[in-house]
């Protein structure tokens, strides 16, 4: 089986980012997805391309309001049913609708934002919290991944993502059940071997949240201690020969 495991939230702290960095350099994850929106972030990436792993961040598309990353890319006046009155992310809990137009623009941005600061088009697209998954905002999120280029994150099933009908590639489906519960090792390599006879020749991904904890992170995200066991359990499997062991490879979104 082909695996894909995914750190989302690089450039959201310090904290998060150099363990991102840190897994990269054992192994022990295949991409990362960027918080572009978030301040810090573009000299957070730096580190990204002085390590030579540019070509393995994509775009973690932003649209909620959180306590430190809360200010679009976009002027509010060009993006107004995304943001309140003080230009910020509406509460991903409000009932207000959103308008494809405005996050097709505030999207489009955070691409090219990233794109400018990578110095080539990113690996791939995800969402913040899986607001791509909203209904009507699916098209604007694969019409962007086939304008760029762009490989995207696979549903929580098979049929909730018709990328292909888009021009677009995708993993076959995208797994986020063992990260931020503080599960050990065993209950992902157990998620991964039940995965495997559905997968087949597509590739099964693992959405993670690594992080090494300090302040910032605790300031920044109420997901802060689980971060680390996300971290030191990724970090174990890339030691072990679990995987070989198991015939599944570790690929990356430009493999797809």
């Amino acid at each position: 089986m082909k695996l894909l495991i995914n750190a989302d939230d690089y450039g959201l702290t310090t904290g998060i980012s150099k363990s991102i960095i840190d897994l990269f350099e054992h192994d022990a994850i295949s991409d990362t997805s960027v918080m572009i929106c978030v301040e810090g972030a573009v000299e957070r990436c730096h580190l990204l391309k002085e390590r030579g792993f540019s070509k393995k961040a994509g775009v973690h598309l932003q649209t909620t309001l959180e306590r430190h990353h809360k200010k679009p890319l976009s002027f509010p006046d060009d993006i107004p049913s995304l943001v309140d009155s003080e230009g910020f992310f509406k509460s991903h809990e409000c009932d207000d609708p959103i308008d494809p137009d405005d996050i097709e623009l505030e999207w489009e941005r955070q691409i090219v934002k990233l794109s400018e600061v990578l110095g080539h088009v990113p690996s791939h697209l995800d969402s913040h919290h899986g607001v791509h998954r909203i209904p009507h905002l699916l098209p604007v999120y694969l019409k962007l991944a086939a304008k760029y280029g762009m490989p995207v994150r696979g549903g929580r099933a098979p049929d909730q993502i018709k990328a292909s009908s888009f021009g677009v590639k995708s993993t076959f489906v995208a797994n986020g059940d063992w990260t931020g519960r503080h599960l050990p090792l065993s209950a992902l390599q157990k998620i991964i071997l039940a995965a495997m006879p559905a997968v087949g020749d597509g590739v099964f991904e693992i959405v993670s949240h690594p992080g090494y904890l300090d302040d910032d992170l605790i300031k920044s995200s109420s997901w802060n201690t689980v971060r680390e066991n996300d971290y030191n359990e990724l970090l174990a499997l890339s030691k072990s020969n679990w995987l070989e062991d198991n015939n599944i490879n570790l690929v990356c979104f430009s493999d797809l």
